[in-house]
């Protein structure tokens, strides 16, 4: 069965117990889809940081992991890992994403879709 979101993905600096909330970014989720526990989440470049596309695997459907590409670039980087809190009305994704040196907690919002805005009927 496939599913389809959209919503926003939010980063704070920092982990569990050490978030620097007074920095926050976000962006868009222009499309995400969940097909047999793979979950590919396309966001928006929100004018700060670049857009790009999330690969995530699991092996039970709720623990995730995977990377991000960046616009532009040809590579999957970071490690990402997240937990997918699976409610039919507000599902999310919280857990940590690490780049180079960088720690992030990162939250992804979900809203659960029929069809894309740039898609018909």
């Amino acid at each position: 069965m496939t599913r389809k979101f959209t919503g926003n993905i939010q980063w704070f600096e920092g982990h569990f117990g050490k978030v620097d909330t007074a920095h926050i970014e976000r962006s868009q989720i222009e499309r995400a889809i969940l097909t047999d526990n793979i979950f590919k989440i396309e966001f928006k470049n929100n004018g700060e940081s670049l857009g790009g596309m999330v690969s995530l695997k699991s092996h039970n459907g709720i623990d995730f992991g995977g990377s991000v590409r960046y616009e532009n670039e040809k590579t999957y980087i970071g490690n990402i890992t997240m937990t997918f809190a699976n409610s039919s009305k507000e599902p999310c994704m919280i857990g940590i994403w690490r780049e180079d040196t960088y720690e992030y907690t990162c939250i992804i919002n979900l809203e659960t879709v029929e069809i894309f805005e740039d898609q018909h009927a």
